[in-house]
């Protein structure tokens, strides 16, 4: 049986269309390749194809897929099983391995988790496969390579990038000629809609959109937003709330023409060493434009505007801090129009009680602030990653839609917590850290508690 070229296989026997630099990857014959592509781009069926065709034609081999978790293993393995099932294949498993694809000709598939212990035993590898490579960690590469020594095997890593870090980074940048590098971004690739990408690039942070759909490789270390960006967000025309809400001389307002606004008041409780901060976002629909000549419907846009930001004084008791939120929500406009949305992590949840106690007329939402992936809710309490509630501020600035009024007393304050973010981008993937070195990042958490609550509702 004479070996076919691996496009053609892929679209005669697979049922697969490659396109542009997929059709590219599977027609060629390099045996050292790096592919560095955008989410969403097909790189696990691009590859299990790779994987099938190698098995199909080399009778005995091995091709070994190696992942940063024993469930991204099994679903490469399933993208491989249904090709098989297209060739009119048994599909049998190699009966030590869970995750595994046994050929009539005695080649096989193994999928394997990135772990040394899992490994051991395995050597004259034809194919391996590092899947996701930028989130394995370099003992396991270490541990990998010299399987391919026997059978002098081909070695394929594929991964969206995930920092200046790793040994993904560093074959592609010092690694020499003897790798072929690819690099598939995702507004090449003609099977994602442009539409899809303009949601995601609205829906995240530039630093973000960079590195998960235009392939790009960013700093270890670096700030999460620019100054350019946080000081377009202060707005002449957005003003601060007027008057004193703590029972001056004159009752705190708007200022404005009445219209039908919410608010969202985020408050970050701090310790002995870390500031309550309060902010107050505004949120109400203007008139952009003039009206439709046929329906005579004026376009309009959401505004998002922090238009209270302060820091109470460190010491300051926590029933006092409950008293001064009970006022702001009772104060002028935001009477009977707001939301609390309050940070509940370990020194918030006794306060809490106190604040559901306070005659407000409004809700309170408690948020705890975790290390997760995903948003979840406990009983009254949602579970929110660190990362959602900084990125919505960041996207907010630089998509230009939350504002920041020019006159706020902390306006100065906030500047500096915003461009002092950082992000730190390693083999894990990205992870937001907060603040660096003694500046505060309290009225960052405050707005960040507001926007992330003002946007879900």
């Amino acid at each position: 049986m004479g070996r076919v070229d691996g496009a053609y296989f892929a679209r005669e026997r697979l049922g697969l269309q490659p396109v542009g630099v997929q059709d590219e990857l599977l027609s060629g014959q390099w045996g050292r390749v790096l592919l560095n592509c955008s989410r969403q781009w097909g790189k696990s069926t691009v590859t299990a194809a790779k994987a099938v065709h190698r098995a199909y034609y080399e009778p005995e081999s091995l091709v070994m897929v190696v992942t940063p978790g024993i469930r991204q293993s099994a679903e490469f393995l399933k993208k491989a099983e249904r090709f098989v099932r297209r060739l009119g294949l048994p599909v049998k498993r190699d009966a030590p391995h869970e995750v595994s694809l046994v050929f009539p000709n005695g080649a096989r598939i193994i999928g394997l988790p990135a772990n040394e212990d899992k490994i051991r035993g395995f050597s004259a590898v034809s194919l391996l496969l590092v899947d996701e490579a930028s989130r394995v960690e370099n003992s396991m590469y270490d541990a990998v390579r010299p399987m391919l020594a026997v059978a002098d095997g081909d070695l394929w890593l594929m991964s969206t990038p995930a920092g200046q870090d790793g040994f993904f980074w560093q074959e592609w940048a010092y690694g020499g000629p003897g790798w072929h590098r690819v690099t598939g971004m995702a507004a090449d690739n003609p099977r994602i809609k442009k539409s899809f990408l303009a949601g995601e690039r609205r829906s995240m942070t530039a630093r973000m959109y960079q590195q998960e759909y235009e392939c790009a490789f960013l700093d270890v270390d670096g700030a999460v937003i620019g100054r350019p960006a946080v000081e377009r967000a202060v707005r002449t025309e957005v003003k601060a709330l007027r008057g004193d809400p703590w029972g001056g001389e004159r009752p705190w307002f708007g200022g404005e023409p009445v219209r039908q606004s919410e608010f969202f008041v985020g408050v970050d409780l701090g310790q002995k060493e870390d500031y309550t901060a309060i902010a107050v976002l505004e949120r109400f629909r203007e008139v952009v434009g003039p009206p439709d000549w046929k329906t005579g419907v004026r376009p309009t846009e959401m505004r998002y505007d922090v238009r209270h930001l302060e820091r109470v004084p460190l010491g300051t008791e926590y029933g006092e801090i409950v008293a001064r939120i009970g006022r702001i929500a009772r104060c002028g406009d935001l009477r009977g129009r707001a939301t609390i949305v309050v940070d509940a992590t370990g020194v918030g949840a006794p306060v809490l009680e106190l604040l559901q106690k306070e005659p407000m007329d409004c809700r309170v939402v408690p948020v705890v602030i975790t290390g997760g992936e995903k948003v979840t809710l406990d009983g009254s309490t949602y579970k929110v990653p660190r990362q959602d509630l900084l990125s919505g501020v960041v996207v907010g600035m630089e998509q230009r839609w939350l504002r920041v009024a020019h006159d706020l007393v902390e306006g100065g304050t906030f500047t500096k917590e915003m461009v002092n973010l950082r992000s730190e981008i390693g083999l894990r993937g990205e992870k937001w850290v907060g603040r660096s070195g003694k500046v505060h990042d309290d009225l960052v958490f405050a707005v960040s508690l507001a926007c992330w609550w003002s946007r879900r509702r």
